[in-house]
């Protein structure tokens, strides 16, 4: 993630990622210390996601805070029905915006996503022969 919002008013921040699907428990990455350009390079796995394809992956970036609650800092959302069944990682970059006294912020967040076992199929071009 790059250019994110200083929460803590200091040059830096403590950011974690956290991913919800609906019916699905909630998972998070590790918190990054004294940062604006996190970069977790970590395995996520959501498990036990019903009817996947009608489903929405949504990711909001928040800083910790020891003695307060953690300030929100940026969010995302990603359709699952984008992916391909068997196409292997598909790749992201998406604006993580953030509001504050009316001024937009945004951060870019880079990451890959990948369907075990469930997605849409792949399209194929079909040919004609005469």
């Amino acid at each position: 993630c790059t250019g994110l919002d200083d929460a803590d008013f200091a040059g830096t921040t403590d950011p974690y990622a956290y991913l919800t699907i609906e019916g699905c428990e909630p998972v998070q990455t590790e918190k990054k210390d004294g940062t604006i350009n996190p970069e977790w390079n970590q395995d996520l796995c959501i498990e036990g996601i019903e009817h996947p394809l009608s489903k929405t992956l949504k990711i909001v970036i928040y800083d910790h805070d020891t003695f307060s609650r953690d300030d929100k800092i940026g969010a995302c959302e990603v359709d699952l029905a984008d992916l391909k069944m068997d196409a292997g990682p598909k790749d992201y970059e998406l604006p993580v915006d953030w509001c504050l006294f009316g001024l937009m912020k945004q951060a870019v967040l880079s990451f890959s996503l990948e369907a075990d076992g469930w997605g849409n199929l792949p399209s194929h071009k079909s040919q004609r022969t005469e």
